[in-house]
């Protein structure tokens, strides 16, 4: 049950909202202020919520699963969404963990990221 309520978590909230910060802060060639300051707020706030679920647990549900595969790829991409992960100790040591296992590391180098 854990595994999919933080898989909605990704699908409801880390996938839109950190999407819409892309758009604003990264892919759109004029600056659009209320839209960088809202997604960029709201992605603040969802690194928020899984520092704080990751300063007690390894992973977002009681071991690996499928909602750790699914959030990894957009937090992969904070440098997008203008955040520091210094900022986020227990989300970087997450994502410092994942970022290590060998079929993430397979995965990653599939996409070209410009």
């Amino acid at each position: 049950m854990k595994v999919l309520q933080w898989l909605m978590f990704q699908m409801g909230g880390v996938g839109p909202m950190f999407g819409q910060a892309h758009h604003f802060m990264r892919a759109k060639k004029d600056e659009v202020p209320y839209g960088s300051e809202r997604y960029g707020n709201e992605a603040k706030r969802l690194y928020g919520v899984m520092n704080a679920h990751f300063e007690k647990n390894e992973f977002l549900a009681k071991e690996y699963s499928i909602a750790d595969i699914a959030t990894y790829p957009w937090v992969a991409r904070f440098e997008w969404h203008r955040v520091d992960l210094a900022q986020f100790p227990h989300v970087k040591r997450w994502y410092d963990a994942i970022g290590q296992r060998p079929a993430v590391v397979k995965g990653m180098a599939v996409p070209a990221i410009s």
